[in-house]
């Protein structure tokens, strides 16, 4: 069993929608080379982020993720509060294709927990592709 697996069950319970789905791997592409850059190191979060998908989901999800963003993250060269911004609404804008879908979101006050943060900004990219990919 891997690491993560009992997470990505969580995931699967909340996104079934294929919009929902799509909709989250745009956003996830977009905010995690946003905080990639605002890093000040973007290569080495990269890597990081890259080494830490492929041991804890897949390898060939990290492969196609690291590809994504090192494509991604040039465009952003930006005054750092536009990039925080982005940050902030391409995190939160997956939240809209919930209710869209009609789909209950996965973090709420009452289930959030630092954990549950690091979580659901590290895995959410990762997890959507997987869903999209290998359907439960």
């Amino acid at each position: 069993m891997r690491i993560m697996d009992h997470e990505y069950t969580e995931f699967c319970k909340h996104h079934k929608h294929i919009f929902n789905i799509w909709f989250h791997i745009v956003c996830g592409f977009i905010y995690m080379a946003a905080l990639a850059v605002l890093t000040g190191y973007p290569v080495l979060t990269i890597v990081v982020y890259t080494c830490i998908v492929a041991a804890t989901v897949d390898i060939s999800i990290a492969i196609l993720i690291a590809i994504g963003l090192f494509l991604i993250y040039p465009i952003l060269q930006v005054k750092p509060v536009i990039i925080f911004i982005i940050f902030i609404l391409f995190y939160v804008g997956p939240e809209i294709s919930h209710y869209l879908t009609n789909e209950p979101p996965q973090l709420s006050l009452k289930t959030f927990t630092p954990y549950s943060l690091i979580i659901d900004v590290l895995y959410l990219l990762p997890f959507s592709i997987r869903s999209l990919l290998i359907p439960s």
